[in-house]
């Protein structure tokens, strides 16, 4: 028999697989490990396989292969009849094709997709391939992902750095707790408390950027709706088809779309609660009356809709006693409804005065071309361009002598 490993980690972690396959098809997926914990035990040709050892996935060495080439980063080989790879620290056991490692991150050598799943850990992750459509990465540290990372979603407590670049697809979301970097961004959304800097260019994409977005080099920016509370930097905003470009800086972008959300909760309750009034004066008149909505004292309306119905039970046809349950309905709803939007209401004027200050600093500074189609806004200023600028910034001005409202200044750089 030739040189082998005989895998110790608990079974169910690895994969069977033939003996002269890569190591990449034991070990798809890093394994958590504590420190000394024994990962494999090294058995040279002509040996026998410990008993204890003998029901376990084994590997074959590729010829020529020391055990010590093996063993990679972060694990110990220990001396004795038989060699044991062990854990040096506590981390994730990894492969490649030809060695194993230990490290403190969750590291991944391949692609992930939805055969493979995805990842959760308290830790940070590097992965090495791509992520594709469906992958969700949740991560209590740092992300690096160094291929395209494709309609997939990153949750991370720290960092992301996307260096392959970010197509958001449909539902592709990237969500860091510092600090984001991608090569490129096409469609999705990316948020960040912190700075967020993209080395190509960013199209129809939602931005939401605790303090400044930065687009390097040549890279421009295009379409979708940009927050940024500190500023933009980029060579060119919009474009020549006059696509619609939606820039808003100076403020909390959480804050703001929370603000927003809330905003739109509340008019759908105000829909549904029109509906509900409606539907419940429309069974009140099929009725003849016999029911009366009241807006201003829905409890009397329920206990008369009741009353009808234990009172005239015997007499009420199977359709008027289907209406009655229909009107009890439709005025539980309505009262349900006015609860939530009273709710909805206050939380809306807690947020709206919890904005955390506007950033009069910020700017939007464009170093080559801003394209007509671009909208751009600082606190209640709103300036639509239509007419391409070259090299121009633009800045809050504050109300000042007799004016009442803020604008939007431009300054040539």
């Amino acid at each position: 028999m030739p040189n082998i490993l005989v895998f110790a980690l608990p079974p169910e972690l690895i994969k069977a697989a033939g003996p002269t396959d890569p190591l990449t098809a034991f070990i798809s997926l890093p394994i958590p490990v504590e420190a000394q914990q024994a990962i494999a035990v090294y058995v040279e040709e002509g040996k026998e396989i410990p008993d204890q050892f003998r029901s376990a996935v084994k590997w074959q060495l590729p010829a020529g292969a020391t055990v010590r080439e093996v063993a990679g980063e972060g694990m110990t080989i220990s001396q004795g009849e038989y060699s044991m790879l062990a854990a040096a620290k506590k981390g994730f056991v990894s492969a490649s094709e030809k060695k194993l490692k230990v490290s403190g991150i969750y590291e991944v050598a391949r692609d992930l997709n939805s055969r493979t799943g995805g990842v959760e850990t308290s830790g940070s992750v590097l992965v090495h391939g791509s992520l594709s459509q469906g992958v969700t990465i949740v991560s209590g540290g740092d992300v690096e992902v160094r291929g395209l990372i494709d309609d997939a979603n990153i949750r991370a407590a720290g960092s992301i750095v996307a260096k392959g670049g970010f197509n958001g697809g449909e539902k592709g979301k990237l969500s860091a707790g510092r600090d984001l970097y991608s090569q490129f961004v096409q469609m999705g959304t990316l948020e960040a408390p912190g700075n967020i800097v993209v080395d190509g260019s960013i199209m129809n994409a939602t931005i939401l950027c605790g303090k400044k977005l930065v687009v390097r080099g040549n890279g421009f920016l295009v379409g979708g709706k940009v927050i940024a509370r500190e500023g933009v930097e980029v060579s060119r905003i919009g474009s020549e088809a006059a696509v619609v470009t939606e820039i808003e800086v100076g403020g909390d972008p959480f804050q703001l779309i929370r603000i927003e959300e809330a905003n739109e909760t509340v008019q759908k309750l105000e829909k549904d609660i029109t509906s509900a009034a409606a539907q419940a004066q429309h069974i009140s008149k099929e009725m003849g009356g016999v029911v009366r909505f009241d807006e201003a004292d829905l409890p009397t309306s329920l206990f008369t809709a009741a009353e009808v119905m234990r009172n005239q039970a015997a007499t009420l046809s199977e359709e008027k006693k289907e209406d009655l349950h229909k009107f009890g309905a439709a005025v539980i709803s309505f009262m349900k409804l006015q609860d939530r939007l009273e709710k909805e209401r206050k939380d809306l004027n807690g947020a709206a005065e919890d904005t955390g200050g506007f950033f009069a600093k910020a700017k939007v500074t464009v170093t080559k071309i801003a394209h007509p189609g671009t909208t751009i806004k600082m606190a209640t200023a709103v300036m639509r361009l239509d007419r391409e600028q070259e090299r121009v910034a633009f800045y809050y001005k504050p109300p000042s002598g007799d004016e009442k409202y803020p604008e939007i200044g431009m300054g040539y750089i």
